[in-house]
């Protein structure tokens, strides 16, 4: 976003106002405050009401062959950050800038204490030359010393429009009786300023016939220039409109979020409280300014703050070579959408991640769903910790990191390779061997419980059953055919999803056996004998 004065684009519908009040003598004027921040800068908006529109401070007006500067101020607004929490009493009792007050001068009380000062005038930096028109705030430093510039190299930003200030004269006083204007407007500027409120540096010329004027004419108290880019002084750009119907000023600022300079407020640890005083100077259209403070004043940035809501395996005991799905829910609970990562590991967050889902922009409040899967295939029995993560590079900065992270358990088992019967179709009452065959296809040994079930009857429990690594194992049950027709046998290692193997028997009749057969013949014979004697008689 571009700092033009407007606040009109969209991000700023998103910016929950807060209103600072400034006082003076008990007179109090409300100034609506707004704040933005993106991945490098912050920006920042301030609406106050002004019932003048005061831009030009000590200007010239030509009149009857002579001139005079006009005791004329300006509106500003200035801003003092406590950087890195040094001027002492800052915070007590809300005091801010009234801190940095000793003995009337406005200064730290040592040359520990440092405060950074914005100061945004609306005759010296809010004009520009450029288009589209952006002016900036001046950047400066409060020490032990008083307002300290900060580095800025070159011609000075701004330079009195006065004969008496240039001329190496000790005893003669800028914009004082018998003074003039230096320079006046030569070549028009890209912006150009019909009105000739303002002068700017490389469009000016020298004024060799003073009093060649007509009376009434008016020319600005200041020659302007913006510090070049990359100077710490013009770290801040700004603009501010003024409404002539709402009679209102609106500011908009923009400015790194970390300068890298050390006299400047390093918005470094977007989970930090950050407190500033604020300070507005209304001149009330000439005469004397009238300065109005607030009391302490903190910005906490708005972060993102992600939460993963669940994560759900599709197998939680699965058997070596299964693949699992795990469906992962995050929503972002903080105020600020953000993009990120989200990352599945097993066992060990710092070992490289099973598999990674980018995700663009999370709006504040939203929710999405991700979907991973896990082959187990080579995988050593056992527990396993599954590891899912939000923002897996750490890149993000929340109040609350806890709940990026959920930790799911998944017990992975060696796989029942067969399971048969030593005979599908015994007669009643043959002895029949159930065998299970366990692999462990793994290089780590193991221990199971397998157990073997007729329909939901537990048959047997066996455990531990030691399965060596890369071996095969052989788990038998005896059982003993009791009743004709068919059984369906199960066998399970305990705990384990998806082992599960069956094997059905088919039980017959017993053949009749030799007792049986002898009585049979016996009674046949005797059947026979008693026919023959009732055939004789």
């Amino acid at each position: 976003m571009v700092p033009d004065g407007l606040v009109d684009e969209d991000g700023w519908t998103k910016a929950i106002p807060a209103s600072i009040e400034v006082e003076r003598k008990g007179d109090t004027i409300i100034v609506e405050t707004r704040a933005l921040y993106d991945e490098q800068n912050i920006y920042m908006s301030f609406t106050w009401a002004d019932e003048s529109w005061s831009v030009i401070p000590q200007q010239w007006q030509f009149t009857g062959g002579s001139w005079a500067s006009i005791p004329h101020k300006e509106d500003r607004l200035s801003i003092l950050w406590n950087t890195e929490d040094s001027i002492i009493g800052f915070e007590q009792n809300k005091q801010a800038c009234t801190a940095a007050c000793h003995q009337d001068e406005f200064k730290t009380g040592t040359s520990e204490e440092r405060g950074d000062l914005w100061q945004w005038l609306a005759g010296r930096t809010n004009p520009s030359t450029q288009v589209p028109d952006v002016g900036w705030m001046d950047d400066l430093e409060l020490t032990d010393l008083g307002i300290v510039p900060d580095d800025f190299t070159g011609s000075k930003v701004w330079d009195m429009n006065s004969v008496y200030a240039h001329d190496d004269n000790d005893t003669t006083e800028p914009f004082t009786v018998g003074d003039m204007p230096k320079w006046m407007e030569g070549n028009v500027p890209p912006n150009e300023d019909p009105e000739g409120n303002f002068l700017f540096r490389g469009f000016e010329t020298a004024i060799t016939e003073p009093t060649e004027f007509d009376d009434g004419t008016t020319l600005p108290g200041y020659l302007l220039s913006k510090p070049s880019p990359g100077k710490d002084r013009a770290d801040i750009g700004a603009k501010a409109l003024y409404d002539t119907d709402a009679k209102t000023w609106t500011l908009e600022i923009k400015r790194e979020l970390e300068t890298g300079n050390d006299d400047d407020i390093q918005f470094d640890n977007l989970l930090n409280i950050y407190s500033f005083g604020m300070a507005l100077f209304d001149n009330q259209a000439g005469g004397t300014d009238t300065a109005y403070r607030s009391e302490l004043v903190t910005l906490r940035f708005e972060v993102p703050e992600l939460a993963i809501l669940s994560a759900v395996p599709s197998l939680a005991s699965p058997i070596i070579g299964d693949l699992i799905n795990m469906t992962v829910k995050v929503k972002n609970l903080g105020g600020y959408s953000t993009g990120f990562t989200v990352a599945m590991y097993a066992d060990d967050m710092t070992s490289e991640a099973i598999q990674t889902r980018p995700y663009v922009e999370m709006l504040s409040a939203f929710e999405e769903e991700f979907n991973f899967t896990w082959d187990t295939t080579g995988v050593t029995p056992g527990k396993h910790v599954i590891y899912v993560k939000a923002d897996s590079d750490d890149l993000i900065a929340e109040q609350d990191k806890e709940n990026n992270v959920v930790p799911v358990d998944v017990w992975v088992y060696p796989p029942v390779s067969e399971f048969k019967a030593s005979k599908k179709d015994p007669e009643e009452g043959a002895k029949i061997k159930l065998t299970a065959t366990i692999t462990n296809p793994s290089d780590v040994d193991t221990n199971v419980t397998v157990v073997f079930y007729e329909g939901e009857e537990v048959l047997d429990t066996q455990s531990p059953i030691n399965i060596t690594a890369g071996e095969t194992v052989d788990v038998i049950y005896e059982w003993k055919a009791k009743k004709e027709g068919k059984h369906t046998f199960r066998v399970v290692i305990q705990g384990a999803e998806n082992t599960e193997m069956t094997t059905t028997v088919d039980v017959k009749a017993a053949s009749p056996g030799p007792g049986l057969i002898m009585a049979f013949l016996a009674v046949t014979l005797a059947a026979c004998v008693a026919l023959v004697a009732r055939r004789r008689g």
